[in-house]
This record gives C-alpha cells, sequence and structure tokens, in this order.
C-alpha cells in the first residue's frame, strides 16, 4: 500500500538512475497535471533503515518538484541502495515512458560495471534489464567485461584453453557505434574536440601572460646590452612569429602557439635591436612563406635594408610531407638584410639560394645556417636572437639555450645535392593537366 513520503528525504543521488536523461516534456505535462489537482501512480522506493532510494518514477520526482508538492505517493519497500539500483535498471520496460535505446545501454553499462553483476551470464543480465541477450553480449564486449579464456574437450581427449578476448569484439564494436544515434555521436566527438581546443586555448594563455614579462625583460636586456657597449657585426634572429588563422577559436590546433610563445609582427618590430647593432652590420631573418610581409616590417623596425634571401629545402624522412593550407611546407626562407657597408663574400664562394637540410623537431633551424654565416664573417661578433641552442662564436639573446652538440659539418652545398632534390621532387605526384593547363 502506497504512502506519502516527503520529497526532501528522497535520494536520487545512488547511481539509481537508468535513464540517459530526462525527458523534458513529460516532466512539464506531469507537472501541469499536477497543478490541476491530478494524482500520479506513487513512486517506487527502497529503504534501508535511513535513506529512501527512489528506483521507479524519476520523471514523476521531477514533475513534483516543479509544481511545488513537498510530498510523494510511494511504494516502499525494505532494502540497500544496491538493491534499488538493480530495481531501477529493469524499471519502466512495460509501464511508463518508454525506454530509448540510450536509456537500455546506461542500463546494461551499470550492470556490467559492477565486479558482481558483471559476473553473472548474458541471459541473467538480460532478464534483470529486460533486454535482448545479443545487446548484453555485444555491449559486453566493447567494455571489456568478458572472460579472457575458456577451456574445453579435445577430439583426443585432452584439456585445451582458447584465448577469446578478441572473439567478437571487432564486430561488437561496430554494431555498438552502427547502434548509436549519429547526432549523439557527433556531440560526442565535438565535445571531446572542443573540450581539447578549450585545454590549448588555457595554456597559450598562460604562456602570453607570461610573454608580457619577458618581453619587457628581454627588451631591458637589450637596452643593457648596448648600454655596456655591446655591439655586433652579424645578429641571427628567428622570431616567434604569430601566424593568424582563419579563426583564433577553432583554427589554432596546429598553431605554433601550442608549442612556444608567439608574438604579434609589430612588437618583433619595436625590439631595440638596433641598439645592438653595429653600424655595419649583417642581419639574417627566419621567415616562414605566410609571414613575408611581417618580415619586411620587422627588418625595417630594426634599421636594416633587404639585400636577398636563400632557402632552406627541409630533406623529411620518406615520405612525410610539411603542413600548409595552399602549399605544403619543404622550405623556409632566411632573409638578408644590412645596415651600413657590409661586405659581400668573395666571387666563387656564395652559396646558391638553395641549400638542403635535415630537419629537426618544432621550429629548429638546421645547423647548417652556422656554417654559412661562419664562412662569410669568420671573425665577426655574432649574436643569436631566440636561440634554441648556444653555438661556439654566438652571444644569445631569448629563452635559455644550452649549450649546442657538436654537429657534423656538412659544408657549402654542392650542385650534385641540388641534382638530388630535383630528383626527389620528380617523384611526387603529376598534377592533372585541366583545360587550359600548360602542357
Amino acid at each position: 500500500m502506497s504512502k506519502g513520503i516527503s520529497l526532501s528525504r528522497v535520494r536520487r543521488d545512488g547511481g539509481t538512475q537508468p535513464r540517459a536523461g530526462l525527458d523534458e516534456p513529460t516532466v512539464e505535462s506531469y507537472a501541469e497535471a499536477l497543478r490541476d489537482g491530478a494524482r500520479l501512480p506513487p513512486v517506487g522506493l527502497v529503504f534501508d533503515g535511513t535513506d529512501y532510494w527512489l528506483w521507479d518514477g524519476f520523471h514523476r520526482a521531477a514533475a513534483h518538484e516543479r509544481a511545488g508538492l513537498s510530498r510523494i505517493d510511494a511504494d516502499v519497500i525494505a532494502g540497500t541502495r544496491r538493491d534499488a539500483v538493480l530495481l531501477a535498471v529493469g524499471a519502466n520496460a512495460a509501464h511508463g515512458l518508454p525506454r530509448t535505446h540510450d536509456d537500455k545501454r546506461r542500463a546494461l553499462l551499470i550492470l556490467l560495471g559492477d565486479a558482481e553483476w558483471s559476473a553473472w551470464s548474458d541471459r541473467e543480465i538480460a532478464a534483470r534489464a529486460h533486454v535482448s541477450h545479443t545487446f548484453v553480449a555485444k555491449l559486453r564486449g566493447v567494455t571489456g567485461n568478458v572472460a579472457s579464456e575458456r577451456t574445453y574437450a579435445t577430439k583426443h581427449g585432452t584439456v585445451a584453453t582458447m584465448d577469446t578476448a578478441a572473439i567478437g569484439k571487432r564486430a561488437a564494436d561496430y554494431a555498438t557505434i552502427r547502434s548509436v544515434d549519429p547526432l549523439a555521436l557527433y556531440r560526442a566527438f565535438k565535445e571531446d574536440k572542443d573540450a581539447r581546443q578549450i585545454a590549448k586555448k588555457a595554456r597559450r594563455e598562460e604562456r602570453e601572460v607570461a610573454l608580457g614579462d619577458r618581453i619587457a625583460a628581454g627588451n631591458a636586456e637589450l637596452v643593457a646590452m648596448a648600454q655596456a657597449g655591446k655591439r655586433y657585426g652579424v645578429i641571427l634572429a628567428d622570431p616567434e612569429w604569430r601566424f593568424e588563422p582563419w579563426s583564433r577559436e577553432s583554427g589554432m590546433d596546429r598553431a605554433a602557439d601550442n608549442h612556444y610563445p608567439t608574438t604579434p609582427a609589430d612588437v618583433i618590430a619595436s625590439r631595440p635591436v638596433c641598439d645592438i647593432a653595429a653600424d655595419d652590420c649583417a642581419l639574417f631573418l627566419w621567415a616562414t612563406r605566410p609571414m613575408l610581409r611581417e618580415a619586411f616590417t620587422v627588418i625595417d623596425g630594426w634599421g636594416f635594408t633587404y639585400r636577398s634571401c636563400t632557402v632552406w629545402g627541409k630533406r623529411r624522412s620518406g615520405e612525410a610531407r610539411g603542413p600548409g593550407y595552399v602549399f605544403t611546407d619543404e622550405s623556409e626562407v632566411l632573409m638578408y638584410a644590412t645596415r651600413g657597408n657590409v661586405p659581400a663574400p668573395a666571387p666563387g664562394t656564395q652559396w646558391p639560394s638553395l641549400f638542403i637540410a635535415p630537419v629537426g623537431r618544432h621550429s629548429q633551424k638546421p645547423d647548417r645556417v652556422y656554417e654559412l654565416i661562419e664562412s662569410y664573417f669568420p671573425t665577426l661578433p655574432k649574436i643569436e636572437l631566440n636561440a634554441r641552442v648556444r653555438r661556439p662564436g654566438f652571444d644569445v639573446w631569448g629563452a635559455e639555450a644550452p649549450d649546442a652538440e657538436p654537429a657534423e659539418l656538412m659544408g657549402r652545398p654542392k650542385p650534385a645535392e641540388l641534382d638530388a632534390w630535383r630528383d626527389v621532387a620528380t617523384d611526387l605526384p603529376v598534377l592533372p593537366r585541366g583545360k587550359g593547363r600548360a602542357s
């Protein structure tokens, strides 16, 4: 026989809710009926001597709350919270709001996620949850709660053991994926992607806060170096360029900001680099192709005049290709600028406008560029801005740079290297010839 129970004493937080979620229109229609004076069927409660655990009637309980009622009719039986859970997984199989596929799946996951209940047979679990035993078997394979081996008698009368962990698992995975509502699956993937983007954005924002302090300290260091009389005839710079994607909310997955703090070009251009540059000074400035306009702005801001450039052809392992929106990144530009009267290299000693070197870790530049600079200006004092390693013969500025490990010298590029590079290019896929395309 049902009795009235104070709604405040009804526990709904013990894992006894088997549905994937409440149906809002159902709750509202029940609440409207209660406001009109209707009485709904009693809910099901399990009393453990202290708490009343709700196992049937979650929509009705929510409707009573919405209608402003403090008591609810209930059928109460004695038991434990676990008893309530077992009753709940089979609730609404024959009455109330019909269960959705997600509701049934959640009910099974409750049982399969429990150390005791997952040991039951598929048919026992199916009987408790009022679903088919084949559904249980498929879901059990996905969750991994399945015996990893079984024994059997061979035709020779001996006993053997079979590894059953993987039997049917892939088919069960596919069946489960197909059983999920496509919109729900899309939402799950999107939520996961959004969470990763939010985490990356938070890390980028932390780096930017720290970067402000580092910029101020770095500028002060440049000024201090200039006041101490430091002047350099060669400056090698690898600025932390900030490349703006289509959207900073959704297009930052592969941005350099995920690896190190980046800085707007106008801030880089405002650094007092000219204060440490000798009257006659050569600047070697790394720039990516999308940042060429910004690179010229930096050259002007630092008081230099652009003269020429060379290109680093990136040698990657196997068939690996670089990133890129329009063209894949197989090269990087090293711009050359001067102030004052800087001598050109002696005829016959010039490096070609393309040199080949292997790719290292993200943003790491090849050792070969130091060979280039040292061959052009062996005696001039040198400094590297944003150095990744501390090279012999170079002062450094920016992030703390560890000492460089000895590198194998490659020397000035030889024509055979460029021939090999062209041979690699001939292995790339041939572009289709469309109408009007030159043959």
